[in-house]
């Protein structure tokens, strides 16, 4: 991820185009999931379901999210309600896609997670640390499951490039409905850094017991 200066001007800022979303990103994670939280800024042409100054949370390409007013498509763009904070967003929104996917693909369990679903199950989460740990746990937990996990550094996950509908609209509900957390009573604190320093945010997000690092990319 890297950032850009800001515009001078809002004629500098690239159009969002048919089905696409121009976002001012508040807070852009310093990990491969590419993730992103901010502002709707601009709508094209057919886009549905979110208005200008909606809180989103994001993701972006292998690269990550670049800029502060990058343009994605709307698959990519996803609402959060007001008072979810922008840390939730962009550290853990996306880590928690790619473990949706590892909590659907056993057998016997639910394609659909949801609030009880894996009521009386127990799942094993190998090194719950870091973004895509906690994210996996809460996640596990949030479906009703009992957890077990071991500890240990872990490599983290870039984001899933295709996630379903469900497991996107499976995922918005569990941000919405506050269970993912981040912070100290977590086990994820937030480690913050200008763009000006983003070296530094790099080499700090590769100590995983540190937490999540997070460039603050515009102010809220």
């Amino acid at each position: 991820m890297r950032a850009a200066a800001i515009p001078e001007s809002a004629s500098a800022l690239q159009p969002a185009g048919t089905g696409e979303v121009r976002i001012r990103v508040v807070l852009a994670a310093v990990h491969p999931a590419g993730a992103a939280a901010g502002v709707v800024d601009a709508l094209g042409e057919g886009v549905r379901g979110l208005e200008p100054g909606d809180r989103v949370w994001m993701w972006g390409e292998a690269e990550g999210i670049v800029g502060e007013y990058p343009v994605l498509p709307r698959s990519r763009v996803v609402r959060m309600r007001d008072g979810v904070p922008f840390e939730v967003g962009a550290v853990l929104a996306v880590p928690a896609l790619t473990a949706y996917r590892r909590l659907t693909t056993a057998a016997g369990v639910p394609d659909r997670l949801a609030p009880g679903v894996l009521k009386g199950r127990t799942v094993l989460i190998a090194d719950g640390a870091g973004p895509a740990g906690i994210a996996a746990i809460q996640l596990a937990e949030w479906a009703g499951a009992t957890v077990l996990t071991t500890t240990g550094a872990q490599e983290e996950d870039a984001a899933d490039p295709a996630p379903g509908p469900d497991a996107v609209a499976a995922v918005a509900e569990a941000v919405d409905a506050g269970a993912l957390r981040v912070g100290e009573d977590a086990g994820l604190p937030i480690r913050r850094f200008p763009p000006e320093r983003i070296a530094e945010a790099r080499e700090a997000a590769g100590d995983h017991a540190a937490g999540a690092v997070v460039i603050e990319v515009t102010k809220p």
